[in-house]
Formats: structure tokens, sequence, C-alpha cells
């Protein structure tokens, strides 16, 4: 099978919530990368793909909160697969903050960061 990851992804045990109309799940992040993240909910979790819901990770090390709008990818009873939607800079910024904190690869975040900023700014020239 081919790899589709574009960017390679981070263990956490971080909690989070996930919220979609009036349904709250809260569980536990399993892991994350730049694009996006897998959570896992002790509770049934019925999301169709494609909703657009809130992520909310709370971060032990400093007891603040990261707040990310995600589209849910793939999801099943207990795991939710999502990919983030585009943030504003403080998200983004604050994204990779956390990336970059709990990485066991730095130079393959590194490179992907760098991806990145190549295609932003390509994105930017043709708009």
């Amino acid at each position: 099978m081919i790899e589709k990851r574009q960017f390679h992804r981070i263990g956490m045990t971080e909690t989070c919530a996930l919220s979609h109309q009036d349904k709250l799940y809260e569980g536990q992040l399993d892991n994350i990368s730049l694009n996006g993240a897998v959570a896992s909910f002790p509770d049934n979790v019925d999301l169709p793909t494609g909703a657009i819901c809130l992520l909310t990770i709370n971060l032990k090390d400093d007891s603040s909160v990261l707040t990310l709008n995600v589209e849910i990818i793939h999801s099943n009873t207990a795991m939710v697969g999502m990919r983030f939607v585009p943030l504003d800079e403080d998200g983004q910024h604050r994204l990779v903050n956390l990336v970059e904190k709990f990485t066991t690869e730095p130079a393959k975040l590194a490179s992907e960061l760098e991806k990145l900023k190549w295609h932003i700014a390509n994105y930017l020239r043709a708009s």
C-alpha cells in the first residue's frame, strides 16, 4: 500500500473534546500532525464524514487549551480521524509549537514546515 500521509504523526495522550452541533464527545488525542489528528472516545461517536467540528485539546504541561476547527475524515464508534481546516495565524503558531514540543523527529518536522511554507507561498502568488 502506498503511504498517503504528507506529515508524520506524533503520539499524544492529552485529553480532548470534539463538539458538533449540540453534541460533545470527550476523549483522548492519540496522535497529531501538522495536517490533522486522531482521537479515541470511550462513548460511541456518531459523526458523518465531512462534518466540521471544534476540537479542544487540553494541554497538561502548561494548563492551556488549544481549539482548532477540524473536518471529519473517518469516524467509527470509538475513533475519529480529522484534518485541520484553515487556521488563523495564532492557531497555526500554536499547532506548530505543540507539534515541535512532542516530536521525536525534529529533522522531519523541519522538512515538513519548509514544504508547508513553499506551498503557502505558491498559493499566495497564484491568488
